[in-house]
């Protein structure tokens, strides 16, 4: 690249730069944006688990275990 007398060298070399920093925050939005619903999905699946183990937990405390009774060949 050579420059000439009004600078256009260093005048595309501006517009690439702010062009590729254009990208890069758009790139960066997206991401940001990605990670965002991410973390709202987990906390929603977190949620939910916790819901099935306190439901496990509570039908496990009341289905009756093996020792309580005997099997129908006693």
């Amino acid at each position: 690249m050579t420059k000439d007398a009004t600078g256009n060298d260093s005048l595309d070399r501006l517009e690439f730069l702010e062009s590729t920093q254009a990208f890069q925050e758009r790139g960066l939005e997206e991401l940001h944006l990605a990670l965002t619903e991410q973390q709202r999905q987990i906390d929603g699946l977190q949620r939910q688990m916790e819901y099935l183990l306190d439901r496990i937990r509570t039908l496990e405390a009341t289905a009756p275990g093996e020792s309580d009774s005997l099997p129908p060949h006693y």
